[in-house]
């Protein structure tokens, strides 16, 4: 049996946060979440995360930061959510996606960003 695709979003909103790991745990990814940015290293230390959202609810810094912590050599992807003109969305190697495209395409884009990873490893 296949592991489940491990994803970690990372924003300030509690509700935004809880929503958005339970679209994605309902489409079969196994999710963590969270608000703090030690807690976003750590995670990506110790486990085997294949994705990193980016909520529109965090400040330039708090993005440039974890941009810097997750520029790692495995591979690991990031989407940027934004909500309209704002998020974290200057990083080369990030996708965006306008978080008021609504849950289909969210979950839609984790999908293909995911798949694109399975591929690229030989594993799809």
């Amino acid at each position: 049996m296949v592991s489940p695709i491990s994803v970690l979003v990372f924003g300030q909103d509690a509700h935004l946060l809880e929503t958005r790991r339970w679209l994605l745990e309902a489409a079969g990814y196994q999710v963590r979440t969270t608000g703090e940015y030690p807690e976003v290293v750590r995670i990506l230390d110790a486990e085997s995360i294949r994705l990193l959202i980016l909520c529109h609810t965090l400040s330039a810094e708090e993005c440039r930061r974890v941009l810097a912590a997750a520029n790692r050599p495995h591979g690991l992807k990031t989407l940027a959510l934004t909500a309209g003109m704002r998020g974290c969305h200057d990083h080369v190697q990030t996708e965006v996606l306008d978080a008021l495209d609504g849950p289909a395409k969210f979950v839609s884009t984790v999908d293909r960003l995911t798949r694109i990873t399975l591929i690229a490893k030989g594993n799809g």
